[in-house]
């Protein structure tokens, strides 16, 4: 019998990561997020637009 979409998909998926171990990467991705230090800069989607309609930069 063929494959599975599901099957195909995660096998894609794999291919585009370039990772054989995905669950592995997922592991370290868990262990390691919220680890960052942001300075206390907060994402703003507004002020980045905003730049964008800025250009060329100043």
């Amino acid at each position: 019998m063929g494959r599975t979409v599901e099957q195909e998909i995660c096998e894609h998926l794999v291919w585009l990561s370039g990772s054989e171990d995905l669950e592995r990467d997922l592991e370290f991705f868990e262990r390691t997020s919220g680890l960052g230090d942001s300075k206390g800069w907060k994402f703003n989607r507004e002020e980045l637009y905003e730049e964008r309609l800025r250009w060329p930069r100043e």
